[in-house]
């Protein structure tokens, strides 16, 4: 299984918060503490009683925050969340039914927050793209769009424009632009006599400094929400008010006070919250909202008699049934490959090396339906209409089936605006970059590259081509390799100079490897530890791959090493070892140069004299953990682990927070090679210094450290006291080959089954 749910296991409780108490609805006076907005005398405005209102209304608040210009479903997953289309069928659904439903778009929705891209053809494919996703919105039918930073950009006329000519409500509380009485400050919507203001609030100011000639006027967001809804209470045009907020958690907290707005809306982390992400600030609600389109946001305001009754967040409705249903399909293939429906036994084939994190995504599978059926059983739940599976395309409806088709000319308009411009491709330089193809790399590592062409990594840009995304640059970064990258193209026309994700996506090998082939062999210019690779930009994105694990991933694409003998091998070093020593001669020795004489002396065989000199390194490298790792892995791999562990104890007397040095010593003196070196009191000292004093903690320590705990424990006679902690840790780490492996040569026993 490889999804699920975007936020934290939702096995808690459902959230119903009753607010007939906690908020001030239309019917309830709402406490005058707040003496006046910033700069302003006078009493403060309040929500005053009205007339009691007889009955039952509801508003659903349907919320896409910060969609980024990804409103479509991700074409690398099939059947992936398409945030756009389908809140736009739940919609048309939710009005049939005679509900109150809107549509609320809000943040940087068009494009990438953070594209400040110097390059145009990049920054032209982004607005080439958000033009359509802008109409996509119009034909989603939202009701309030209130533009990021990024949306106003460089041409905020231009937006504003678009969306009048598309019939696209703006709303912005705290910007306004001279002449455009097109931006609204807020939007009231009415349904069964209740009214309801949604107000938004937004930052522009890096929109002025690009260009201060620009009208555009910006108020602090306090002042702008003070002003306004004094506004809307005195003149009475609304009962209840939302602000959807595009600024930062202090901000929002502070802008916002009792009596002023009823709900706030954004990228909220507060503590006393809630698994489902609400928590009461003084009378305001304030509410999470799940970014980049991971969940629809879904809030339902019900009003009974006047009062604001309940405020629920729905949003796991429209998510985990999706998931859910993709989840129970992945795990039906397992049990049919394996012939099993024992779930210990799949994980054990299907993530041998991390099955406890298999069991636990089939628990959270539990979870989420247990969690959505609290949420369909409800009392006075308007969402009973809601299936335990997704609602198939064909049924979803028009609305929906015509944003799904505007958003796929996207690859076409990509196309045509490329073709119809004059713009010249573009490459950047970088001296200290040199992205080589995977030909370039062919000639020294022939195993290597052969390994390469049969993984989906070499394939990755072909996956593009067929549906027609080569030219979408949110595609680009994560499918081919240099792209938008210092010494890379930065030109979608450019058609993957690079190639697939290939060998420098991973190693990024710098110059003095790449322009010297054969001739220098340093880690420090190529990655080959996995651990420093950059895998997790593009496989952590949740929409994407939302439970790709590394370790299991590696076992697909990770390269075989060089063997010793091999002769490209052989050369470069011999290349390597003639360039120091010539260095050394002509008095311009490099910094590292004794370090790679020591590795190069050992490659070719020279045991003797290449531990000599890696000991001198290492006694006086003090900072270079790989260096102080690799020289300790090398030392004991050729019958020096007594200098080994000496070269590690005294580099930890320095760095002895340093993960990767303390257990690469743990290991030495529990099982390096030469046994004279083994020291298990040693490690147990080692371990106080390691471990957490914190119990709840030991979650956060790497499986080898614990199990290193317990052979040592073992091995110095303290039995009971490693047998307790043998059991606690494979309760965690069901089914993981290392534990069951103590399990069985400690206690005879095999793996118990998840309690």
């Amino acid at each position: 299984m490889s999804r699920r749910a975007p936020s934290t296991p939702r096995s808690l409780a459902l959230l119903a918060l009753l607010l007939a108490t906690a908020l001030p609805g239309c019917g309830d006076a709402a406490s005058p503490s707040d003496p006046g907005s910033a700069g302003q005398g006078g009493p403060a405005a309040t929500w005053q009683p009205l007339p009691p209102v007889e009955g039952e209304s509801v508003f659903h608040l349907l919320e896409l925050f910060r969609l980024q210009g990804r409103p479509e479903g991700s074409p690398c997953v099939p059947g992936s969340l398409e945030p756009l289309a389908d809140a736009a069928a739940i919609k048309a659904r939710l009005q049939a039914e005679g509900d109150a439903a809107l549509l609320l778009c809000w943040g940087d929705t068009l494009g990438p927050t953070y594209l400040r891209s110097q390059t145009w053809p990049r920054n032209f494919a982004a607005e080439t793209r958000g033009a359509v996703v802008l109409e996509a919105l119009a034909a989603a039918g939202v009701d309030v769009y209130v533009p990021g930073q990024a949306d106003l950009g460089r041409h905020p006329i231009r937006l504003l424009d678009r969306c009048q000519e598309l019939g696209i409500p703006v709303v912005l509380s705290n910007v306004s632009i001279d002449g455009r009485d097109d931006i609204l400050p807020y939007r009231i919507i009415e349904h069964e006599g209740m009214r309801l203001a949604i107000l938004g609030v937004t930052r522009a100011d890096d929109v002025v400094d690009l260009d201060s000639s620009l009208p555009i006027h910006i108020q602090q967001p306090r002042e702008a929400e003070a002003a306004i809804t004094r506004d809307l209470v005195r003149e009475r045009k609304a009962d209840f008010a939302v602000v959807l907020s595009n600024v930062t958690l202090a901000a929002t907290i502070s802008m916002f006070k009792p009596a002023n707005v009823h709900a706030v809306i954004g990228s909220l982390s507060i503590d006393g919250g809630t698994a489902d992400g609400i928590a009461m600030r003084e009378g305001t609600a304030f509410m999470l909202a799940e970014p980049w389109g991971l969940e629809i946001g879904h809030t339902t305001l019900k009003v009974v008699d006047g009062n604001l009754a309940e405020l629920v967040n729905r949003a796991p409705l429209h998510s985990l049934p999706r998931i859910i249903a993709m989840n129970q399909a992945d795990l039906d293939v397992y049990k049919r490959r394996f012939g099993t429906d024992d779930l210990v036994a799949i994980a054990q084939q299907v993530m041998p090396s991390k099955p406890a994190h298999f069991l636990e995504q089939a628990a959270e599978l539990d979870a989420n339906r247990e969690h959505v059926a609290e949420l369909l059983a409800h009392e006075g739940s308007y969402l009973d209409h809601h299936a335990a599976v997704p609602v198939p395309h064909e049924q979803q409806g028009p609305l929906a089936a015509n944003v799904r088709a505007r958003l796929a000319r996207i690859p076409e308009r990509l196309r045509a605006a490329f073709d119809g411009s004059d713009l010249a491709p573009v490459r950047t330089i970088d001296p200290m970059v040199s992205i080589t193809a995977p030909s370039d790399c062919r000639g020294c590592h022939p195993a290597q590259y052969d390994f390469w062409k049969g993984t989906d990594h070499a394939r990755s840009y072909e996956r593009l081509v067929r549906p027609g995304h080569e030219l979408d640059q949110d595609c680009l970064e994560c499918h081919s390799t240099g792209f938008a990258t210092p010494g890379g193209w930065e030109d979608p026309r450019e058609g993957a100079p690079f190639g697939a994700v290939s060998c420098w996506e991973c190693h990024e090998t710098t110059w003095p490897h790449a322009n010297s082939p054969g001739r220098v062999v340093d880690p420090l210019y190529v990655f080959s530890d996995h651990r420093y690779m950059k895998c997790a930009d593009c496989h952590y994105e949740t929409r994407l791959t939302p439970e790709w694990d590394r370790d299991v991933a590696m076992q697909r694409v990770r390269c075989p090493p060089m063997q010793p003998d091999e002769a490209p091998l052989q050369a470069a070093l011999h290349a390597a070892l003639g360039t120091i020593r010539s260095r050394g001669q002509s008095g311009e020795p490099l910094e590292r140069d004794r370090y790679l004489e020591g590795r190069a002396l050992v490659g070719l065989g020279k045991l003797d004299e290449g531990v000599e000199v890696l000991m001198e390194v290492g006694r006086s490298n003090r900072q270079d953990v790989r260096m102080a790792v690799e020289i300790a892995w090398l030392l004991d791999e050729h019958g020096r682990s007594i200098e080994g562990v000496g070269i590690l104890r005294e580099f930890l007397s320095e760095m002895r927070g340093d993960p990767l040095a303390n257990e690469e010593y743990l290991r030495l003196l529990l099982e390096a090679r030469d046994p004279a070196a083994q020291d298990p009191e040693a490690a147990l000292r080692h371990l106080r210094f390691v471990l957490p004093l914190d119990p709840e903690e030991l979650s956060e320590v790497p499986v080898n450290v614990r199990l290193y705990e317990i052979d040592a424990l073992m091995r110095t006679g303290k039995e009971v006291q490693a047998r307790t902690k043998l059991i606690d840790l494979a309760e965690s780490y069901v089914g993981d080959p290392r534990v069951a492996d103590r399990l069985e040569r400690y206690l005879g026993m095999v793996m118990p089954p998840r309690r």
